[in-house]
Parts: structure tokens; C-alpha cells; sequence
């Protein structure tokens, strides 16, 4: 399991771009990039400008972290690819 970020925000940040500096797939960049720009935008004023399927996004990837058996996670990818047609 992943260990979670216990960083305060300068470390946190360091930490952050060292990931992104590292990450080679282009893929995973632009989901970063996407991750990041929602969370910034929610711990700003300028939350106002999300769409409800944005603040939808935040609150489920949100609940996502906070999930740790290995069964719900099982359970929700196998929805989502249902969902998704795969």
C-alpha cells in the first residue's frame, strides 16, 4: 500500500515536483496535471468556477484515498468498468 503524505507544504511540494520530474508517461502526466489543477482550484476562491461534475470528481477521488480495503477498491473498479464499457 501507498504510504500517505504526512509532508508539510514545502516538503510536500519538493516531494511532488521530484514525482513529476521522474515520470517519463505522458499519461500519467496529463492525469497529474488534472488531479492537481482540481485540488488547486477547490483550496482557492476560485472554487466558484467548477462545474457540479467537478466538484463531483474532487470529492470522489477524495473518498478514494480514504479507502483501504481491498475489496471495496475491487468493488468500485469493477463498477467503473462497467461504467466505462471495458
Amino acid at each position: 500500500m501507498m504510504k500517505k503524505c504526512t509532508l508539510t507544504q514545502v516538503p510536500c511540494r519538493k516531494a511532488i515536483a521530484e514525482v513529476v520530474k521522474a515520470n517519463k508517461n505522458k499519461k500519467s502526466l496529463q492525469l497529474t496535471y488534472e488531479v492537481a489543477k482540481l485540488f488547486q482550484i477547490v483550496m482557492t476562491d476560485e472554487n466558484s468556477i467548477l462545474s457540479k461534475e467537478d466538484w463531483k470528481r474532487y470529492f470522489i477521488i477524495t473518498k478514494l484515498f480514504m479507502i483501504s480495503d481491498l475489496r471495496h477498491l475491487k468493488c468500485i473498479d469493477s463498477f467503473t468498468n462497467g461504467l466505462m464499457g471495458s
